[in-house]
């Protein structure tokens, strides 16, 4: 448990420090890599609670996250045609991250099953639009930027679409495929 509360105070202190010193795209930097290392420190010996402790925070602290989003999000100016192309730039990035994520599996030591499995479970990433969502919003009200105001809600209503279609969609698709692509190894 103390690793978990070093670490997490470590990321709390890097977001603030970052701020306060005037290089807030610092702070999410040092997060990830801080525990990044962290995380392969700990797998060399062996301690796997932090890894339960950090599911349990995960657990309560990410419908706190899709909540907070979910209040920016004005749905009587959402204009049809905008959603339309915020969609079909959805399924093209899609399209693109399955194409890649096979040319990246294509490489490994997998069957063609894997490989097709592989790909769809790299299709839902709500978590990274649900963090990076509000950036552009929360950057425009910082400067004052009203002119800009509502294109930065465009942009954080498409990554709630994104969360919307793709983590529905992909945990529907992991569970189904997985049980007939997967094959469980004995051990």
């Amino acid at each position: 448990m103390l690793r978990t509360l070093l670490l997490a105070a470590g990321g709390m202190f890097l977001m603030f420090g970052s701020a306060t010193i005037g290089y807030e795209g610092a702070g999410p930097l040092a997060c990830i890599i801080t525990s990044f290392v962290a995380s392969n420190g700990w797998r060399l010996t062996g301690k796997q609670a932090a890894e339960r402790n950090f599911e349990l925070l995960y657990t309560i602290i990410q419908p706190i996250q899709f909540g907070l989003i979910g209040i920016e999000i004005n749905l009587f100016v959402l204009e049809g045609r905008m959603v339309g192309l915020g969609v079909v730039s959805l399924l093209a990035s899609l399209a693109v991250r399955i194409a890649a994520s096979i040319v990246v599996a294509a490489g490994g030591n997998l069957n063609w099953k894997e490989k097709f499995f592989v790909s769809f479970a790299w299709f839902p990433k709500a978590t990274v639009q649900a963090a990076i969502g509000p950036v552009a919003l929360d950057e425009v009200r910082k400067m004052h930027l009203e002119e800009y105001e509502a294109y930065a809600t465009t942009v954080l209503i498409i990554a709630v679409l994104s969360i919307l279609i793709t983590a529905p969609v992909g945990a529907i698709l992991i569970t189904v495929l997985g049980t007939r692509l997967l094959e469980k190894e004995e051990q």
